[in-house]
């Protein structure tokens, strides 16, 4: 092939390469990250991993049988700020579960899916001073926000509602996938085995949403609560 041709060929590579970067790159050369100084940013970031290491307090989540067999030795910090700059300490490699940090993740798929108005047409948007798992809803009969489980149990009702469940997470999985940018996003069966054997506190959420008429109609309650505890 001709030098030319090939000089072309390596120029069109880089711009396939770099065009959906360009942003972020543009940045980079400008020195106009949110964070400038990224590296000396980190190593504050690594001094504090390290001190809280050395923390041998508190213990594993014992309330799921499941989340109980984990060892406490593990511990890890990663950061991604919003242009993209990431640094990542300690055990990241290690899958762990998610547990109630999905609940903001879910949360982004109802309102993806339906709007804000919709979701909070069913939700509401207060703290409710109260433990994330009481049987209190707020003065309109509804659960106070997402992040508190009833709130996240309802959450779970509104996505894809015509839908089987094996549908629904399915949806739920890649959407997730996505937001992480296609990397690792897995699921234990054995964790959920053990949530729903555990989950009387749930289901007790469940009825009395149920009973509430929390639900969008024609709800199958038991049915999201399986999804819930996915």
């Amino acid at each position: 092939m001709p030098s030319r041709c090939l000089s072309m060929l390596f120029v069109v590579l880089f711009i396939r390469c770099v065009q959906s970067n360009i942003v972020l790159l543009t940045q980079a050369f400008r020195k106009k990250f949110v964070i400038p100084d990224f590296r000396s940013f980190t190593s504050h970031i690594d001094e504090l991993y390290e001190k809280a290491k050395k923390l041998s307090g508190g213990q594993v989540a014992d309330y799921i049988p499941q989340l109980a067999k984990f060892s406490p030795d593990l511990w890890a910090v990663s950061l991604c700020t919003v242009d993209g700059q990431r640094h990542t300490v300690g055990d990241t490699k290690v899958p762990f579960c998610l547990q109630s940090c999905v609940k903001p993740l879910k949360y982004a798929v109802a309102v993806n899916d339906h709007g804000t108005e919709y979701v909070h047409s069913f939700i509401g948007k207060e703290p409710s001073g109260l433990r994330f798992n009481k049987l209190f809803l707020n003065e309109d009969d509804k659960p106070h926000n997402s992040m508190v489980n009833a709130g996240a149990i309802v959450c779970t009702s509104l996505i894809q509602q015509a839908a089987s469940n094996a549908e629904k997470f399915d949806y739920v999985m890649n959407f997730l996938k996505k937001m992480a940018g296609n990397e690792y996003v897995g699921f234990s069966n054995a964790t959920f085995q053990s949530e729903r054997e555990s989950g009387d506190r749930n289901f007790a959420i469940g009825y009395y949403l149920k009973e509430k008429k929390c639900f969008p109609e024609g709800t199958d309650m038991t049915s999201v609560l399986d999804l819930y505890f996915q």
